[in-house]
């Protein structure tokens, strides 16, 4: 079976190849003039500016480093463009080292200055462009206009000197994948797919990953680059840059970590035979280059022409492996940008990325990861690949990508989509920053906005969330919730359960967050099917052999022994049902082993697995950190030691070590986290809940202050009205006020106590950005419906702005659907009409009539299912004359008309 397997994962690793017919026999680099490579071209001459003083020669600025900014006019197809640029200081990570051949022996250097002269960009004005270029030697890289890709390249190292502009849809050469079984035959169709350019990492990035990529040059890269140090590192280095601009939509960041090249002589056989120089170079990664350069990927790069037109071969699903993350590529154009897109798709393989095949939706007529690269513009990444890429990660295929490696630049460039020191914010390139907050060409906050990211930041608003918002859930039993402070935009720190309290009913205890139990494990290897082997399968880990250990090295395929007591935290052993295949990583890069243990009267099945992570990560067919392996006992790092032990490690405070009172539990701080009800530090007295470290549940002050400011808005806004209204009624039907005075006072009464309502409001807490006042509206009808009256219209109040009155003289009714409320000794139906003001006559519709009680004042509501009209109204009736046919409206009295957001003002 082992063997079966690794058939299959030798098939797997290798298959996925690049094949590209070349038609020209010889490669002239840097040779002047145009190249042969492309159709036709186009001479253009760039004008870079530095704010605004144009460079000519080179964009140093007193010969010591390049500015951070720079702008390019270029004309483009016929059309004069702009291209604002940004210095990619991301791209070269701190640490960075050269390696090189001296007197036989390699050199390893870390340089404390690296000449970085390498931009990323857009074409101003359309949004979904963008530039990776570099300009120490002229103006060389790729331009994508959002509809076609450019090369530039300078005919001479200067920026003053013409340059030609390449369309990749003039690459005379076709290059076709030798790949086995992949169909690429049938014309390839451009879909309608929906396809934004991506944002930057400002709204992902705790889903973005970074690779630490190192390239090695061959010395036949050395020769036809005039055996120039200098020239190699620029050219791997352009490549970088190009490469992290095509990863950039994936949310995947490309930084360099160090370059190697093989001045004197090859570190490695390469061959003709493209297979056996990546398994020579794979090897030579693990054996040596990781030593001299650690790293997540390598790419090595030659002008040796391989067997079949063969230019890039990698393999599949390979990212972080110790084996196999790296790939082989041939220097095959003098043109830096269809070199890089080779790299790119090269590590799409290494990612788990296939071939595109015919129902990939694409945005474009072919993507970067299409079988046969045509003369098209492959700059999109396909739906497949999309989809292949997200199921590696989701297999643990980013195991090592999460970290990000620090910039061996300091400082920071607006722009680049990180937050960094001096800045308020970086949504980005202009063209691709979608926050209102953010100013893109400053980094800094716009008019009174105070935040503009972060999971605390209300960003309709652009105002921080109030303190006790949930900005982060417990997503397991160890974890913690963390709430916003009120006071900084970013969730504080994760917090988690303090190491070695028990979890899982007992199977586990908790550890980093986690609590994973050997059955838990397993799960993730094996499916939801899987389960742990009997306690018989571990004791193969006392023998360090394929079939149980305590740790395997993959630097010399040895493997460790446990020692008795260990057992319990060695190799994994699981029994999923047969046919259940690994699940966890990519096939060619883990080994299982299937064993059968007596175990009395029956055999237990026991099978391991050793899967390959690299030399930076645990291996996850080992037993996890946490499982019980014994009464009190727990797994740490393939030793069996005691719960306490681990409690231990943590410096308690003085409150964790008595409990927290019984109300609350230890963090991963060593502090307490206290129950709903109880107040940190020591959860003792009533509180909230919460700790220190992870923010207030609730909002400052706690409930009583909120208490008391809902109660006085609950008095002011329903009680008060209540009896101010009642005695102003009571008052105006014993005096027969008149209604110009009963509006005037009731106007006055509503605007002020509005004025007391907002007050109290002030008092009380914001809600969270999610709550807003309902849309629905309360207003005023304009007529009664089957009786003779005139109606006064005037002076309008609206609650939405109770400072503003106003006056309206069109009103009308929307729904006919209406029920009616009885008020007083008046009742109203049909509220289903639109009566015209002004004289104007309406209908009278199926209204019915009215009793009146022999008054005339007269006040209604009338309550439709999204609408309430309410009315305060003095009503004269009006005599019919011999040629009236229909109720007619007057207009002759003053009203009270207002507008109001439920609850409404009572109606007596």
């Amino acid at each position: 079976m082992a063997k079966h397997r690794r058939k299959s994962r030798d098939l797997t690793l290798w298959c996925a190849s690049i094949v590209f017919i070349i038609q020209s026999t010889s490669q002239v680099r840097g040779a002047p003039g145009p190249s042969s490579e492309f159709r036709t071209y186009a001479r253009v001459q760039p004008r870079v500016f530095h704010r605004n003083n144009q460079i000519t020669t080179h964009t140093k600025i007193n010969n010591s480093s390049h500015p951070q900014v720079l702008r390019v006019d270029l004309n483009i197809d016929g059309v004069s463009r702009t291209i604002d640029l940004r210095l990619n200081i991301d791209l070269i990570s701190s640490g960075y080292r050269q390696v090189h051949q001296l007197d036989g022996h390699s050199k390893t250097e870390v340089p404390e200055t690296v000449e970085l002269c390498h931009y990323h960009g857009s074409i101003r004005g359309i949004r979904s462009s963008w530039v990776a270029v570099s300009t120490c030697r002229g103006l060389r890289g790729v331009i994508y206009t959002g509809k076609t890709l450019h090369h530039i390249h300078p005919e001479e190292d200067s920026l003053s000197s013409l340059h030609y502009l390449y369309s990749h849809s003039d690459l005379i050469s076709n290059k076709t994948c030798g790949t086995p079984g992949v169909a690429h035959d049938f014309p390839r169709k451009k879909r309608e797919v929906p396809w934004g350019y991506p944002k930057g990492p400002y709204n992902s990035n705790r889903d973005s990953r970074y690779v630490e990529l190192a390239l090695i040059a061959d010395t036949t890269i050395y020769k036809n680059l005039d055996r120039n140090l200098n020239n190699v590192h620029h050219h791997l280095i352009n490549l970088a840059n190009i490469i992290n601009a095509l990863y950039t939509p994936l949310n995947v960041f490309v930084a360099l970590v160090g370059v190697e090249v093989w001045t004197s002589r090859d570190e490695i056989v390469i061959t003709t035979d493209s297979l056996r120089t990546l398994t020579n170079f794979m090897n030579y990664r693990k054996s040596k280059l990781l030593n001299k350069i650690p790293n997540d990927n390598a790419q090595l790069l030659t002008a040796t022409r391989f067997q079949d037109g063969v230019i890039g071969k990698a393999g599949v699903g390979a990212m972080c492996t110790l084996s196999s993350s790296g790939g082989v590529i041939r220097d095959h154009s003098d043109i830096v940008g269809v070199v890089a897109a080779t790299i790119a798709h090269e590590m799409g393989h290494n990612f788990g990325m296939h071939h595109d095949a015919n129902y990939c939706n694409c945005p474009d007529e072919d993507c970067i990861m299409v079988s046969t690269l045509t003369s098209s513009t492959p700059t999109h990444w396909s739906s497949c690949s999309l989809e292949q890429i997200s199921a590696s990660f989701s297999q643990g295929l980013d195991y090592c990508l999460r970290n990000r490696p620090k910039s061996l630049f300091g400082g920071s460039t607006c722009g680049n989509g990180f937050v960094e020191p001096g800045e308020d914010c970086d949504c980005g390139s202009k063209d691709n920053c979608h926050i209102s907050c953010c100013n893109p060409n400053t980094c800094t906050f716009r008019g009174n906005a105070s935040c503009a990211t972060g999971e605390c930041c209300d960003l309709s608003t652009c105002q921080l969330k109030r303190a006790g918002v949930t900005c982060r859930i417990a997503e397991r039993e160890c974890d913690l919730p963390e709430f916003c402070t009120g006071t900084s935009e970013y969730c504080p720190e994760d917090i988690y359960k303090i190491n070695g309290l028990v979890c899982r009913g007992g199977t586990a205890f908790c550890y980093e967050g986690l609590c994973k139990s050997h059955g838990d494990q397993c799960r993730i290897l094996w499916g939801l099917s899987g389960s742990s082997s009997p306690r018989v399968c571990y004791q193969q880990n006392t023998k360090g052999s394929e079939y149980g250990d305590c740790g395997y090295n993959p630097l010399d395929s040895t493997y460790s022994p446990c020692e008795e007591v260990d057992i319990l935290c060695g190799r994994l052993h699981c029994q999923p049902p047969d046919g259940i295949r690994f699940q966890f990583g990519a096939d060619g890069d883990v080994t299982v082993r299937h064993a059968y243990v007596n175990s009395g009267n029956t055999f237990a099945s026991c099978k391991t697995a050793v899967v390959d992570m690299g030399t930076r990560d645990v291996d996850p067919g080992l037993v996890p950190n946490g499982a019980r392996c014994a009464e009190g006992k727990v797994c740490v790092d393939q030793r069996c030691i005691s719960a306490e032990r681990l409690l231990g490690r943590v410096d308690r405070s003085s409150s964790c070590l008595k409990n927290c009172s019984g109300n609350g539990i230890c963090n991963s701080i060593g502090k307490c986290h206290c129950d709903e009800g109880f107040a940190p530090p020591d959860c003792r007295r009533g509180g909230t809940g919460g700790s220190e470290d992870s923010g207030p549940v609730g909002p400052s002050g706690d409930g009583e202050t909120d208490g008391l400011a809902i109660a006085l808005y609950l008095i002011f806004l329903g009680i008060i009205p209540v009896v101010v209204v009642f005695v102003l009624c009571y008052r105006c039907r014993r005096k027969k006020l008149k209604g110009s005075i009963w509006n005037e006072m009731f106007i006055s009464t509503y605007v002020s106590g509005v004025q007391w309502i907002q007050r109290i409001r002030s008092y009380i807490p914001p809600e969270d950005s999610t709550t807003r006042n309902s849309d629905k509206v309360f207003t005023i009808s304009d007529s009664i419906p089957g009786t003779r009256v005139q109606v006064i219209k005037g002076n309008l109040v609206s609650t939405t702005n109770p400072e503003v009155i106003s006056i309206s003289r069109s009103i009308k009714i929307n729904e006919s659907d209406s029920t009616v409320i009885k008020n007083q000794r008046s009742v109203v139906k049909g509220c289903g009409m639109r009566p015209n003001l002004g004289g104007i006559p309406y209908s009278a519709g199926s209204a019915s009539g009215i009793a009146s009680g022999g008054s005339n004042d007269l006040e209604f509501m009338c309550e439709s299912n999204s609408e309430i009209y309410a009315a305060f109204k003095r009503l004269k009736p009006v005599r019919p004359g011999p040629s009236t046919q229909r109720d007619e409206v007057q207009i002759s009295d003053r009203r009270a008309f207002y507008k109001k957001k439920p609850p409404p003002p009572p109606i007596l």
